[in-house]
């Protein structure tokens, strides 16, 4: 029985994976997944404009974490343009933490410091 036997290709790896992001379980992700997505309905709905519909249909319905994490921008603008650039940055610092874990840094171009 080889598989309690530490192996150069399992060390290698496992020591790649020192720094790697934790692992979730998935019911986690669905969980932090909806927090976010309620989170950011929350936003959106203060902006007040039936024009966002698209973009609310869109986090509705959208099962990807990553999907989310690149509609960030569409709700920054949309905030921006009805509560000003620093309260809708404010709150996107929020919602940014929040995909902490979730993404890998790779999408997010920066190592998380939170």
């Amino acid at each position: 029985m080889r598989w309690g036997k530490p192996t150069l290709r399992n060390s290698f790896f496992g020591w790649l994976s020192a720094e790697a992001e934790p692992v979730h379980h998935s019911d986690d992700i669905g969980i932090q997944l909806e927090e976010i997505r309620h989170a950011m309905l929350l936003c959106l709905s203060e902006t007040g404009k039936p024009r966002e519909l698209a973009l609310g249909n869109k986090l509705r319905m959208t099962d990807d974490v990553q999907t989310l994490w690149f509609a960030r921008s569409d709700l920054m603008q949309s905030m921006a343009a009805t509560i000003g650039e620093t309260r809708a940055r404010e709150k996107m610092t929020i919602i940014t933490k929040m995909f902490n874990g979730l993404i890998s840094e790779s999408i997010t171009g920066h190592k998380s410091r939170y």
